[in-house]
């Protein structure tokens, strides 16, 4: 991982931290990727190391590979992005990439160690730095963030704890029964979505398998991905997306990526849980005004917005107040008093569980606590959804290994429900 230590004095604040920098024209992608290497005390050269440009233009740009010696960066070869990773690098070593012909954008560090590959993606305004190993990520500091290394996704660390879910006090708003009773809850970490799925992001994976879709279709969608009357770009969220389409998504992913990960839709404790900053007294996902954290009915001008416009919350996570609905994995059902661990909803149902109000709807339907409803093979201009996945963690009792949850398969359909702001 790429973390401060005293074996990395370039100090990389974070393995995943990334920064805004201008580039003319369309989005352009830069992806390198390192395996087969092992360490015994001496450095082995990385084998493998190739560079794919995914963007026309991009691959003559000129590029500048540096490596750290003696606290001083030293030139190790200059090229064009296209040939800059030819030879081979040697484990352990510290290096940083940079673009000569974009003096605004800094150079990003990385290094790679056993079992590791490192990844850097160069994309719209976006640079991501990030390793990756094989399996899950370990979730240890909130706000930490991990990159899918083929696709550039982004997700951050949610480390396990234990909260209070539900409706609880005055700090929630007017509540509803359906978000009563409290009961405490104990999660195991998880890496959490940093945005919404966005347009382009569900266009590559229907573009890459010719997926036709499964739903009955819903209110203002002429299609799946098609919003009436509502303008989206490629960075907007998803919408006119079912939960069977979000969880086709998820299989897509996890059947693609280098990672070997099973992406999942979040459960409804891992949802509010992150929503609150691990369990907070906040009534909207970020603090107590809506304004500054949500896209909602009274300011949203009645579609959705780009992704990461609004302020993040505690621990960096956009805009899971407003927007879009968001499907979670439970089947919907009341709430149980008592103490739960890791709990995944009902065995069966007929609707599945959306959070965090969307675009259309007032704020009260964007608090923390929530909850809606509608099945699973619907449809709505106001429906979307973000992914997680477990990380890797011990035990948090005594009695051994915590079980992950997995993707429950899916079960009979809900029916159509009436389209109104809220539930």
């Amino acid at each position: 991982w790429l973390r401060k230590t005293p074996g990395n004095p370039v100090g990389v604040p974070s393995f995943l931290s990334w920064r805004h920098w201008a580039v003319c024209g369309a989005a352009a992608a830069l992806f390198l990727a390192f395996s087969g290497w092992t360490l015994d005390g001496a450095l082995r050269p990385v084998r493998n190391w190739e560079v794919k440009v995914l963007e026309p233009g991009l691959a003559d740009n000129a590029a500048v590979l540096e490596t750290l010696e003696k606290d001083q960066w030293r030139v190790e070869r200059r090229g064009t992005v296209g040939s800059i990773g030819a030879p081979p690098l040697d484990a352990g070593r510290q290096y940083r990439l940079s673009l000569p012909d974009d003096p605004d954008r800094d150079a990003r560090a990385f290094r790679v160690d056993q079992g590791e590959k490192a990844v850097v993606f160069l994309a719209g305004k976006d640079i991501k730095v990030a390793t990756a190993v094989s399996g899950y990520p370990s979730c240890e500091t909130a706000g930490d963030e991990w990159t899918e290394p083929t696709t550039g996704m982004t997700f951050v660390c949610v480390p396990g704890g234990e909260f209070e879910m539900g409706c609880g006090g005055e700090w929630a708003g007017d509540c509803d029964d359906r978000e009563k009773p409290p009961h405490s809850v104990r999660l195991s970490g998880f890496w959490m979505g940093k945005y919404e799925v966005t347009v382009a992001e569900f266009q590559q994976f229907v573009s890459e398998t010719n997926y036709p879709g499964d739903s009955k279709g819903g209110w203002k969608c002429e299609g799946m991905l098609k919003p009436q009357n509502i303008e989206q770009g490629d960075r907007h969220p998803a919408t006119c997306v079912s939960w069977n389409e979000a969880s086709a998504f998820a299989e897509w992913l996890a059947k693609k990526s280098e990672s070997d990960i099973d992406f999942r839709l979040p459960t409804e404790a891992e949802w509010e849980y992150a929503c609150r900053n691990r369990g907070e007294d906040v009534q909207y996902c970020g603090g107590n005004d809506i304004e500054s954290v949500a896209w909602y009915g009274g300011n949203s001008g009645d579609k959705t917005h780009e992704v990461g416009g609004k302020k993040h919350n505690g621990i960096g996570i956009y805009d899971m107040s407003g927007n879009v609905w968001e499907w979670c994995q439970d089947w919907y059902g009341d709430y149980t008093g008592g103490q739960v661990q890791n709990p995944t909803g009902p065995d069966t149902g007929s609707n599945r569980v959306l959070r965090g109000g969307s675009w259309y709807d007032s704020a009260r339907y964007c608090r923390s606590t929530d909850r809606g409803r509608y099945g699973p093979d619907i449809r709505y201009a106001r429906f979307g959804f973000r992914l997680a996945f477990p990380a890797a963690h011990r035990a948090m009792s005594d009695d051994g290994p915590l079980t992950r949850t997995e993707s429950r398969p899916r079960q009979d359909r809900g029916e159509k429900g009436t389209p109104r702001r809220g539930w």
